[in-house]
């Protein structure tokens, strides 16, 4: 016989449900007549009947579907921060329906469900073939996960560039709108959710011996292996059936599922009746909050999924919290970056800084000299040069300066954390920086300046590093729950100014322009002022190489030898937070440079801070540059944004180096 709910479950999920009811009921209200029952005819029947109603059972069902598919994953994975958002799912699935409608805009009929499914498992394929290795440890695949996310993202928005009008309405699913027209969406997930329950239900029994671990089980018969792909299976299709129908929505299946943990609920069985149940509540809540939301502000209406996103993060920074929350396991992330370099220390760094120098002086000369026209390649000189030139020299030095200060700021990072991954775009501090200067362009006077901006992103990196920096302080600021703190902070802030884009402001277009990240745009001064930058605040870390090195050590071996650690750390993350600003005040979001700048410095054989922070920061100017002139050339006349072209090119960079760290802990 079925245990009886406990009270904190029946709590947690009977208050959402009120609440949603009320805030429904709010909102339903101005469309009744006097008496309070359904109109008898006109255009307050059919919302009612056509949008309100189908909307509120899409939320009711999606939630459902989406708590089974997060319970399911985290059981499989044996990884209790599992769901469709941080294993790449959600983000595959928006990628090939993207892909479709450009390629095979007829698949989108009947063939939309399969076209999500197959982008949804050749995510997850990709995200446990990177973090699967070493016994995938919770940890290692969410990270895997999270940063599928962040390249098929990058992916979506490299088309997005181009077919901007063809994707609009991609863009909007993206962003997970539970808006309805109809009762089909409804009946084909209420189909769907009947099929998932029968499929659990089935796979209950061999599901719950895996608590008992990989020997265990097999020695009572299960045959793992197939389970696993069975049951991943139909997490996946459980989960691209709700994108296929609504978008992505993020956490939900995150959730739902920790909050029947947290109530006591620790048997599977139950599990998989309480957790849709939760996620059905959460959702409805969380969609009634967007509708009733967009009736204070009489504005557009907000996307449900990035309420959702807002949500989940600051619980998945809870979760990371909690003690014995996730297994504790061998760091997915391979020796610190403070550490001997991988071939010794080099006996001669001035022919790596050449090398280095060399490169970047050439790409830049390629960047002035080097066009794509009509007829091919075009070297420009005389007065060709002469008219481009103008044009041209304020992007290169834009894109110099960037590069070399996001390498800089990601060197003393690494150095800080101990955390050969860590860098401004993965620990949130860039996503902190877009949302400081989009609330300030919105809602301060003169918020739209160079100076408000760069104030702005300043504070608003230095508000997400303290928020990461919190959120890791239990775990002694562990690499990888320090990662994993830095992407919660970074999606709830890319959520955020998804909300902010949703309200129709027309300075958002601009700012949609400049979040690409490019320098199409940069003027005069602001790239002679963005070099004075990129000398000076180099020039201030390098003064602070010794305390770095010293640090590297520990901090008790840091303090015994008369170092000040606190006001060393407060000073060189400062100095992190103005460079991460200033760039991205530039330029946008430039994704992965300030990982990929520091690890060329340590492949090259430095092992000290003076000399990575100076590789690193010539190596990130030269990557830039690279970048910015790839992008130019590489579709014209058209021109992709160097960001997108950075986190293409530093994508499978970052996944190689996850691979690699992951043979290096099993």
């Amino acid at each position: 016989m079925m245990p009886l709910p406990s009270r904190p479950l029946l709590w947690l999920t009977l208050l959402p449900l009120l609440a949603a009811a009320g805030l429904a009921w709010a909102g339903l209200v101005p469309m009744l007549p006097a008496s309070g029952f359904l109109p008898a005819a006109g255009i307050d029947r059919v919302m009612i009947l056509a949008g309100t109603l189908p909307r509120i059972a899409v939320a009711l069902l999606a939630g459902a579907l989406l708590g089974l598919a997060g319970t399911v994953f985290q059981q499989v994975l044996r990884n209790p921060v599992a769901d469709p958002s941080t294993l790449g799912v959600s983000a595959g699935a928006h990628l090939a329906l993207a892909l479709a409608t450009l390629t095979a805009p007829s698949l989108l009929g009947a063939g939309r469900e399969m076209v999500a499914l197959a982008g949804s498992a050749a995510a997850i394929g990709l995200t446990l073939a990177i973090g699967g290795r070493g016994g995938a440890a919770p940890v290692r695949v969410v990270l895997a996960g999270l940063i599928v996310t962040l390249i098929c993202g990058a992916a979506t928005g490299f088309l997005t560039v181009f077919n901007h009008d063809y994707l609009t309405a991609v863009l909007i699913w993206g962003s997970g709108s539970l808006v309805q027209d109809g009762w089909s969406a409804a009946e084909t997930l209420a189909v769907r959710l009947v099929l998932a329950a029968l499929a659990a239900g089935l796979l209950l029994r061999p599901l719950a011996l895996l608590d008992l671990g990989e020997t265990g089980a097999q020695g009572l018969g299960v045959r793992t292996a197939r389970l696993r792909l069975l049951t991943l299976g139909l997490a996946v299709a459980v989960s691209a059936s709700v994108s296929a129908a609504v978008g992505v929505i993020g956490f939900v299946g995150l959730a739902a599922p920790a909050l029947v943990r947290l109530a006591g609920v620790t048997r599977l069985g139950p599990r998989l009746l309480a957790a849709p149940a939760t996620g059905a509540a959460l959702l409805w809540l969380a969609d009634e909050i967007t509708l009733a939301l967009g009736r204070m502000l009489d504005g557009p209406m907000l996307p449900t999924g990035a309420l959702t996103a807002v949500l989940g993060a600051p619980l998945l920074m809870v979760l990371l919290g909690r003690r014995g929350w996730l297994p504790q396991t061998p760091s997915m992330i391979g020796p610190s970056p403070a550490g001997p370099a991988p071939e010794g220390r080099t006996r001669r760094p001035g022919r790596i800084f050449l090398a280095l120098g060399l490169a970047a002086l050439v790409l830049a000369l390629t960047g002035l000299l080097v066009g794509r026209g009509a007829h091919g390649l075009h070297l420009a000189t005389g007065a060709d040069l002469e008219l481009l030139l103008p044009w041209r020299w304020p992007r290169v030095v834009a894109a110099l300066a960037a590069g070399g200060l996001l390498g800089m700021a990601g060197a003393v990072l690494q150095r800080l954390t101990g955390n050969p991954l860590a860098s401004p775009e993965v620990l949130g501090l860039t996503s902190g920086v877009i949302l400081a200067t989009v609330l300030s362009t919105l809602f301060l006077a003169g918020g739209g300046s160079g100076p408000a901006r760069l104030a702005a992103g300043a504070a608003g990196a230095a508000a997400a590093l303290a928020l990461v920096m919190a959120s890791a302080a239990r775990s002694r600021f562990a690499p990888d729950r320090l990662l994993l703190a830095g992407v919660a902070i970074g999606t709830a802030g890319t959520a955020l100014v998804a909300v902010a884009a949703a309200s129709g402001d027309p300075r958002m277009a601009g700012l949609m322009a400049w979040m690409a990240g490019s320098t199409w745009g940069v003027a005069p001064e602001q790239a002679i002022a963005a070099a004075a930058g990129a000398v000076l605040l180099p020039a201030l870390a390098l003064t602070m190489a010794r305390p770095l090195d010293l640090l590297s050590l520990g901090p008790e071996v840091a303090r015994s030898t008369g170092l000040a650690v606190m006001p060393v750390r407060t000073l060189a993350l400062l100095l992190v937070c103005l460079a991460t600003a200033a760039a991205t005040t530039l330029v946008g979001p430039l994704s992965f440079v300030g990982v990929i700048a520091p690890h060329l410095a340590r492949l090259a054989g430095l092992g000290r801070a003076r000399g990575q922070i100076l590789a690193a920061s010539v190596a990130g100017a030269a990557i830039m540059v690279a970048a910015d002139q790839a992008g130019r050339m590489i579709l014209a006349p058209y021109q992709v944004p160097a960001g997108l072209m950075a986190t293409l090119i530093g994508g499978p960079w970052l996944i190689a180096l996850l691979g690699r760290s992951a043979r290096e802990a099993a």
